[in-house]
Formats: C-alpha cells, structure tokens, sequence
C-alpha cells in the first residue's frame, strides 16, 4: 500500500463516518457492511447513490483520480474491510481536532 493509498483510504473514511452520523446504524462497522451489501447487490437507495456520488466527487478533487479508480478504491475500502484499519485513527485525528479548536 502506497502513501496515496493510505490518503486516500483515510479520506474514505472520515467522509463515511459522516454518512454514518447522519445514518440509523449503531456501529460504523455494521454501517460499511450494510453500504458494501447494497453496493454488491446493486440495491443502492437514493442516499447511497448521493453518498457514493459526493465521496467520488471528494476524491476526484482531493487527489485528482478519474471515477474509476474512484470505484476501485471505494470498493476495495469496503471489500477489504478497511474501515478496520482506518476507524480508530480516524476517530483520534477527529478528537485531537476537535479538542484543539476548544
């Protein structure tokens, strides 16, 4: 895994805890397992269609990738159950983040 991997796979994630706040889930985990079902499915709601689109466009601004390595990253994040990974730094860089604006 390169450091844009690592970037990029970060910035899935806190763009997805988002999703997950505004969501009925209890954990983060069973969120990404509901979001990767629905997109292995193919059975996306209308706020998953808007989720997917607004992380695409995030990413494609952000690291100035095409929309298909978009996909490939999207769905290696949720395939590889990166959200393991990448949650608890995520949630630390969140609270440091916040505690220093306090």
């Amino acid at each position: 895994m390169t450091k844009l991997d690592n970037y990029v796979y970060q910035t899935i994630c806190e763009t997805t805890l988002g999703f997950f706040k505004e969501s009925n889930y209890q954990t983060y985990s069973e969120f990404c397992r509901g979001f990767y079902n629905s997109i292995q499915t193919n059975n996306l709601s209308k706020k998953e269609i808007t989720n997917i689109n607004k992380l695409g466009k995030r990413l494609e601004l952000i690291y100035a990738i095409k929309a298909d390595e978009c996909g490939y990253y999207i769905v290696d994040y949720f395939d590889n159950k990166k959200y393991l990974i990448f949650e608890k730094s995520t949630r630390i860089i969140f609270d440091v983040f916040r505690n220093s604006i306090n």
